[in-house]
């Protein structure tokens, strides 16, 4: 899918790759991104990002030893990756983007048994 897929079908199974890979871009994705759908807000915010640290401070104790450059390095690597991959408008202007994830992706994810990941990138169902 990645090498033979279109952009979308490409790009759409990289994040899934990704979300595997990092649960801070998975969580964030259910916890923040899902939230702030389920409200019918569309723009993510700094604070948004500041909350999420927050709370995963209470998770992992490690968090809180993240400096400050880490944290914006962080966000700025989660957010472009939620441009790329069409779930944000830009990383100037954070507005959220409803996504259809696509079938092939969605189908291989379940066949596969990767609840965690399908659940992500469908954040916006």
């Amino acid at each position: 899918m990645i090498s033979e897929g279109d952009y979308i079908l490409s790009t759409q199974a990289l994040l899934a790759c990704a979300v595997k890979h990092s649960r801070l871009l998975g969580d964030f994705m259910l916890n923040v991104i899902g939230a702030k759908i389920r409200i019918i807000d569309d723009k993510l915010t700094n604070r948004d990002w500041e909350k999420y640290l927050e709370s995963c401070e209470l998770i992992d104790a490690h968090v809180k030893e993240f400096t400050e450059s880490t944290r914006k390095k962080l966000k700025q690597i989660i957010f472009r990756i939620l441009v790329e991959a069409k779930y944000l408008e830009s990383q100037k202007s954070p507005k959220l983007i409803p996504v259809r994830v696509e079938p092939e992706l969605r189908s291989f994810l379940i066949n596969h048994e990767e609840k965690y990941v399908l659940s992500c990138l469908e954040v916006s169902k």
